[in-house]
């Protein structure tokens, strides 16, 4: 097929003519890294364009990332890997913990997301034994809702989350569901939209 275009394929050699499919210039080709397939091409003037398999992007990263850990030790380091986590189980739909943050609309910041630099600026080093927490919980990760916490507290302050005080009686979520019929599934979600914990279980409007 003659397409009227120059073909200007960077690490590609071409292995055939291309054709018009889906709203897209394909081309037959054999990418430097190896890779051998069609190719989609951008059509810019009398030009087919096109750069890599997606090796390139590959390469791009790794380099990025060698770079950053040649020169900052905190890349390298237990805080580097809880800023990598947090990032994933908010934005990445297949972490296991995705349904518990991001399914559940806990965010990460976007300066936070920008860069790992701007997480060790304002929270610093991770001290031993200690990991993020947020302060609150129905809220995202961002400076101040966020602190280093040992695991003890943190199963503290997870109790105290799970736990409801109506009148004079303090019970779990789970033990208020059974008592009074509402799912915890509804308790919580109520909890997340700001009602009191009457609302939550039904004995307020």
């Amino acid at each position: 097929m003659n397409t009227g275009a120059e073909i200007n394929l960077t690490r590609f050699t071409v292995l055939g003519s291309p054709r018009f499919s889906g709203n897209k210039y394909r081309c037959p080709t054999l990418c430097s890294c190896g890779t051998a397939g069609e190719t989609i091409c951008n059509k810019i003037g009398d030009r087919l364009y096109a750069f890599s398999c997606g090796c390139l992007n590959t390469e791009k990263v790794i380099e990025s990332n060698k770079r950053r850990k040649s020169t900052h030790p905190a890349y390298r380091s237990k805080t580097y890997w809880i800023w990598v986590g947090m990032r994933g189980r908010c934005n990445n739909p297949n972490d296991a913990a995705f349904v518990y943050y991001g399914g559940r609309g806990i965010t990460v910041c976007s300066r936070w997301l920008e860069s790992f630099d701007n997480f060790y600026s304002d929270m610093g080093e991770c001290p031993p034994s200690y990991t993020i927490e947020r302060i609150d919980n129905n809220k995202g990760y961002f400076p101040k809702n966020c602190k280093w916490a040992t695991r003890k507290e943190q199963m503290q302050n997870t109790r105290r989350r799970s736990e409801l005080t109506v009148g004079d009686m303090t019970m779990s979520v789970t033990e208020w569901a059974e008592k009074t019929g509402v799912s915890r599934a509804n308790i919580w979600s109520r909890l997340r939209r700001g009602k009191t914990s009457e609302q939550a279980i039904g004995v307020s409007k």
